[in-house]
């Protein structure tokens, strides 16, 4: 949703303001102010709203007052964005509150904007970003001291790398305490989820990704060890990274995948593969047609 307030006139910074749900116009000596909310990021632009050399100062809260996220700047014109929090489990209104500010205090009257309703079950977000390559080749690799190594070369731009490991191995057996005694396998397991920001990659970079797991160690000498990986790269643009209602993994629905489950021993874990695409929440594999943009 875009909101945008229009601001022009010679006389107070500010004198009018309208109270539509969707917009709010004021009048001030010039200038602007946009505002858009997507996901947990709000994307602010300003142009002497509340005139020369006066900053702002931006509040969000929810419909019953709680705080979600501000922002200040004491430029009178510029574009930034800003996050915000505690949004994971709460849908409903948010409003932003905007004030003039300079040295001497607040100036003019604060500005009320309706951002419309956060996580509106009616609205399920969604996302217009993509990869290229679209299906990249990802390179996973472990070494003799039992460090993962996760190639990025295909993955250039900032983004997010998020993988779910669980290993496991046969522990020992158990048995029933009544006839007829049936043995139980026990296993040993471990559960391990991971997220690395990836900044962008520069020519004085690594493209190598080195993760360390000392909890694993129990697992490499073991032959029976067996791993489930899933490995999920998202754009770093993306303003919907936060976990979505009722998940521990972000709200994107586009992004890329590989998984496999129960294959080789750990220490083998040595591979290139294609990932896969999921848009929308439709995985696209590499040798499937895929939607245009």
């Amino acid at each position: 949703m875009l909101l945008c307030i229009g601001c022009k006139g010679e006389d107070d910074p500010i004198t009018e303001e309208k109270n539509d749900p969707s917009s709010a116009t004021t009048r001030g000596p010039s200038g602007s102010l946009d505002l858009s909310l997507s996901g947990n990021v709000v994307s602010i632009s300003w142009n002497e709203p509340f005139g020369k050399y006066v900053g702002i100062e931006v509040g969000v809260s929810t419909g019953s007052g709680m705080s979600l996220g501000s922002f200040s700047s004491s430029n009178d014109s510029g574009s930034e964005k800003f996050f915000l929090s505690s949004i994971a489990s709460y849908s409903g209104p948010v409003t932003a509150t905007v004030r003039g500010r300079s040295s001497n205090g607040y100036v003019g009257q604060p500005i009320t904007i309706s951002l419309g309703i956060m996580n509106d079950p009616a609205k399920p977000p969604r996302c217009s970003h993509g990869y290229n390559p679209r299906y990249p080749v990802l390179s996973i690799g472990v070494d003799l001291e039992h460090n993962f190594y996760f190639s990025r070369g295909e993955f250039p731009k900032r983004g997010l790398l998020l993988y779910i490991l669980h290993v496991q191995s046969f522990d020992h057996y158990e048995y029933l305490p009544y006839y007829p005694y049936t043995p139980t396998p026990v296993y040993d397991v471990e559960d391990i989820t991971n997220w690395v920001d990836l900044p962008v990659l520069t020519s004085s970079m690594s493209e190598v990704i080195k993760i360390s797991h000392p909890q694993l160690d129990r697992f490499w000498d073991r032959p029976d060890a067996t791993f489930t990986l899933d490995i999920r790269l998202y754009d770093g643009g993306c303003p919907k990274l936060s976990p979505g209602n009722g998940s521990s993994l972000p709200a994107c629905t586009n992004y890329c995948v590989y998984k496999t489950t129960n294959l080789e021993p750990l220490s083998q874990i040595v591979r290139s593969v294609k990932m896969s695409q999921v848009l929308d929440g439709v995985v696209y594999y590499p040798d499937s047609p895929m939607p245009t943009y």
